[in-house]
């Protein structure tokens, strides 16, 4: 199959991931331009106020920023920030998600709700648990956490345990595609398209199963692995092809119009022909370790943000 035959749909997406055991890649040095994107325009850094990592989510028109320190808000487009953690009572983030009213944080204990874009905070029913992922469909939440898969179809209020194994590996990630549910674990990729009563391994051609991040566009789906970058699947991931970057740990992946973004351990990568060719956008980024270790991604409107280790907010226009 030729990828350039393949096309993006142009949309406003979000991908909230976990990283664990992060460490620089030795992939090839990349050119730092390409058309559909300016990578010769630099990075600005916003003021955000989060430490370690930084995991993104927009809702509305408001940017929120997760990690070691709690949450913080924006909502004039990165220019300034504000802790929002009154009832937050573990400041150790590691997933956000939302849905209409409801905002929620995956964290070191559990999850937690607000309804008043993070003013005010209570815990769910889900406690004493880790929780690295969340997704939301309709009325069924979803967290991906130590202990396994749990859904909550009343806002967090009640949760059931969905599955405990995925072959004991680690949940990393989540994505909804209509109706079937993509689980990204260390030992693959699993599928439900019954909200979870059953599930399937779906990692024919997916030669590194060591899943960091998943990404849903239009028919194509996405998965970001520790050390051999991107692979697409077309058909609901009955069949997988690498597409690169090559040798590459992926931790965040997103898309705008023609463009493919992928967050590594090395800063951010792009590509404009759907991995044909892989270009570096790294300009701007100050000379630190930290500031390359991309964990998530935001767009809104025109303007790309990446959040960064150290809990930095990076923005760059599209």
């Amino acid at each position: 199959m030729k990828f350039e035959t393949l096309l993006f749909a142009s949309f406003t997406l979000l991908l909230l991931i976990l990283v664990v055991g992060c460490s620089k890649s030795d992939g090839p040095t990349l050119p730092s331009e390409s058309a559909g994107f300016d990578a010769s325009i630099p990075w600005t850094k916003t003021p955000a106020s989060v430490s370690r990592y930084a995991k993104l989510l927009l809702a509305g028109t408001n940017l929120f920023v997760g990690g070691e320190g709690g949450i913080a808000l924006s909502s004039d487009s990165g220019a300034s920030w504000t802790p929002v953690n009154t009832g937050l009572t573990n400041h150790i983030v590691h997933a956000l998600c939302h849905s209409e009213a409801n905002l929620f944080a995956g964290t070191d204990i559990g999850v937690f709700r607000s309804t008043n874009n993070g003013t005010n905070w209570t815990a769910t029913g889900l406690e004493n648990t880790r929780v690295y992922a969340l997704a939301i469909s309709e009325t069924n939440l979803f967290a991906g956490t130590v202990d396994g898969l749990f859904l909550s179809t009343n806002n967090g209020t009640n949760w059931t345990v969905v599955n405990t194994s995925f072959n004991n590996a680690f949940i990393t990630s989540l994505a909804f595609s209509g109706g079937n549910l993509y689980v990204g674990t260390y030992a693959g990729v699993y599928l439900s398209t019954n909200n979870g009563t059953s599930w399937t391994a779906v990692n024919t051609g997916l030669t590194n199963i060591s899943v960091n991040s998943l990404l849903v566009s239009a028919t194509n789906l996405f998965a970001g692995t520790s050390g051999d970058g991107i692979f697409l699947s077309t058909n609901n991931g009955t069949n997988w092809v690498a597409i690169g970057p090559a040798k590459t740990y992926v931790r965040a992946l997103a898309v705008s119009s023609s463009n493919l973004f992928a967050g590594t351990a090395d800063g951010v990568l792009f590509s404009t022909n759907n991995g044909a060719s892989w270009n570096e956008a790294n300009n701007g980024f100050e000379n630190l370790f930290a500031n390359y270790e991309v964990y998530s991604f935001a767009i809104f409107g025109m303007t790309l943000f990446a959040g960064t280790y150290g809990g930095y907010v990076w923005r760059h226009p599209l």
